[in-house]
C-alpha cells in the first residue's frame, strides 16, 4: 500500500504461502493514514530446519495505525513500525515468532495489553518482544522514539528471548534527538534472557509496577530491569536484579527470586482473565 488513506481490515486473513521470502511482509505500507486492522489473522510457515519465515506488518511512515485484537503466529518477526506516528498496537497475541514488535523513531505510540509467548528463535537471532532502536535514523532531522506509552503486557519469553529493550545505537541522544517520555508500566515478564527492561539513555523516563520473573529450575539467566537518562523514574517494580544509574529516582523496588511453576501459572492466568487475550 502506497500512500493509502482511510483504510480498514477487519476480521481478515493473511497467509504467506511456503516459499515466500524468509523477511516478506503480508501487509507493506508506506505512509499510510489512518490505517486499521482488527481481529485479523497473520501465519507465515516454517522452513527447512525449523526456521520460522515471512513477517507481519511493515509500517513505514504514516499517521494513526491502529492494530488491535489480531494474531500473529509462526514468523520471522511480527511487525516493524519505521518513522511512524499515532501508532495503538492493543490486544494483540504474538506466538511462535522469532521477533516481537520492533519500533524505529516515531512517536505518540500505544503498546499495550499484548501477549508474547512461544518464541522460537533461529540460529544468531538476537530476539525481543519489544524492542526500540535507532540504527538506521542518519538524517539529520531523525528523532528517535518519544511519547510512548508501553503498559500491562505479558511477555512469556521461557529463556528464548528479551523482554523490553531501548537502546541508542547513533548515539541520538548526544545532539539532543534521543528518546524522550517513555513510559513503561505494569508490564509482565516472565523468563527474560538477561534483559527483562533495558531503557537506557531516555529523557524524562518512567518505569513503575513491572514485573520481571523467572520460573524455579527452569530460567537460569537473570531477568533485570536497567535504566539510565535525565529525569528517569523507577518505582514498585520486581527484578531479580537491578541495574541503574546513580541519578534514578529509586523507590519501592524489590529484588526478586525464582518463583515456582504454580505461581507463575497463577500470575499468567489472571492478566488473561483480565486482558481477554488468548
Amino acid at each position: 500500500m502506497d500512500q493509502w488513506s482511510n483504510v480498514t481490515f477487519e476480521g481478515s486473513r493473511f497467509k504467506a504461502p511456503v516459499g515466500a521470502p524468509a523477511h516478506q511482509a503480508l501487509v507493506d505500507a508506506f505512509q499510510p493514514q489512518n490505517l486499521e486492522l482488527s481481529n485479523c489473522y497473520f501465519v507465515g510457515y516454517e522452513g527447512e530446519g525449523g526456521e520460522l519465515r515471512t513477517r507481519g506488518l511493515l509500517i513505514r511512515g504514516g499517521l494513526n495505525i491502529s492494530v488491535r485484537h489480531s494474531t500473529f503466529e509462526i514468523m520471522a518477526g511480527s511487525n516493524s513500525f519505521i518513522l511512524s506516528n499515532g501508532v495503538q498496537f492493543i490486544a494483540n497475541r504474538m506466538t511462535r515468532v522469532r521477533e516481537g514488535v520492533q519500533f524505529k523513531g516515531g512517536g505518540n505510540i500505544l503498546i499495550e495489553s499484548n501477549r508474547f509467548d512461544n518464541f522460537q528463535p533461529f540460529l544468531g537471532d538476537h530476539p525481543d518482544a519489544i524492542q526500540f532502536f535507532t540504527a538506521g535514523l542518519t538524517n539529520p532531522t531523525d528523532l528517535a522514539s518519544h511519547d510512548v506509552l508501553i503498559s500491562g503486557n505479558l511477555i512469556i519469553a521461557a529463556d528464548q528471548s528479551q523482554g523490553i529493550f531501548l537502546a541508542d545505537q547513533n548515539s541520538l541522544q548526544s545532539s539532543g534527538r534521543g528518546y524522550k517520555r517513555i513510559a513503561i508500566r505494569r508490564n509482565i515478564i516472565v523468563g527474560a534472557v538477561w534483559h527483562g527492561i533495558t531503557a537506557a539513555p531516555v529523557d524524562s523516563l518512567t518505569i513503575v509496577g513491572n514485573r520481571a520473573i523467572r520460573q524455579s529450575g527452569r530460567d537460569v539467566r537473570g531477568n533485570r530491569i536497567t535504566a539510565a537518562g535525565r529525569e528517569v523514574i523507577l518505582e514498585d517494580n520486581e527484578a531479580s536484579e537491578f541495574k541503574i544509574a546513580q541519578s534514578v529516582r529509586n523507590h519501592g523496588n524489590r529484588t526478586l527470586g525464582p518463583l515456582s511453576a504454580q505461581r507463575i501459572n497463577a500470575v499468567i492466568a489472571e492478566w488473561t482473565q483480565a486482558n481477554h487475550v488468548q
